[in-house]
């Protein structure tokens, strides 16, 4: 999947008739997609369906845009950039573009960022949710992209909120799981277990594990308290261990602690932890 960024991609005025990838045609949808959850795949699953001459994409944020909006009071990210742009690799999309929900791009009315964006990616066909709008202050929602649509000639349709287990697929709903700690929910939801990226961060050694600070993620962490969790390691090893969250720091351990000094494990050893239960 090749990444790009918005501002280059219009910077370098780097168009659909220029560009092997975007020459044909694309096939995209446009959100946050935080989580990369049940909801989103059913954007995903339209896109792929597309006819196979078009490139399938996604469009999406370095940032989720809440976060920018009202960073005191966000609850924090259900995955990292990182894991999100490997979820999403996932299903074999041929590209992504990613922006920078600047305070700029916030100014930007939603018919110029749809007329950018079908001019710079060739886009053939959109897809979005039931309760999808963009541009300066939301002001363009799904009248306004029909209209788009036929006036800049690309196809158009939006699908309504998944639901699955009886319960209404939602970023928001998961956070909620996430922090009271119902790992259960948390997997029916996304469709996965929950899992905290730890790749990068500075960890200190412990003897028995590590600790770090609670401000060191980005992503949602849960409730405090001790948890069963399993470690992936960088060469894709997975052994368990125990994730402690307290007021303001986390340590991890491992189950094994003779396996720290047997593979010399480091912290720049440990790339996520996956939450299976609390203690």
């Amino acid at each position: 999947m090749k990444t790009f960024f918005w501002e280059e991609l219009r910077s370098e005025n780097i168009h659909c008739e220029k560009h092997d990838l975007f020459s044909a045609g694309t096939a995209v949808t446009i959100g946050k997609f935080d989580g990369v959850h049940f909801g989103h795949r059913a954007l995903f699953k339209e896109v792929l369906n597309a006819p196979g001459y078009l490139k399938k994409g996604v469009v999406s944020f370095v940032n989720p845009p809440k976060k920018n909006e009202n960073d005191s009071k966000y609850a924090g990210n259900i995955l990292t950039l990182r894991l999100k742009l490997k979820k999403i690799a996932e299903f074999g999309f041929d590209f992504i573009t990613l922006i920078d929900f600047s305070s700029s791009f916030a100014k930007i009315e939603g018919h110029i960022f749809i007329e950018d964006l079908a001019k710079t990616v060739c886009m053939k066909y959109l897809v979005v949710g039931e309760d999808f709008s963009c541009g300066y202050r939301r002001g363009t929602g799904l009248p306004e992209l029909r209209q788009l649509s036929e006036r800049l000639g690309f196809g158009f349709d939006s699908i309504k909120r998944v639901c699955n287990s009886n319960y209404e697929v939602s970023s928001t709903e998961i956070r909620k799981a996430i922090y009271n700690s119902d790992f259960t929910l948390t997997e029916k939801l996304l469709g996965y277990p929950f899992l905290l990226d730890s790749y990068g961060l500075q960890w200190c050694e412990t003897g028995k594990g590590f600790k770090t600070s609670l401000k060191s993620f980005t992503q949602i962490v849960p409730c405090c308290g001790r948890y069963d969790v399993n470690v992936l390691l960088t060469d894709n090893s997975v052994n368990k261990g125990f994730f402690t969250v307290m007021d303001t720091q986390v340590c991890l351990e491992f189950e094994n602690s003779e396996f720290l000094q047997k593979k010399n494990v480091g912290s720049k050893e440990i790339d996520s932890i996956i939450f299976v239960d609390k203690e």
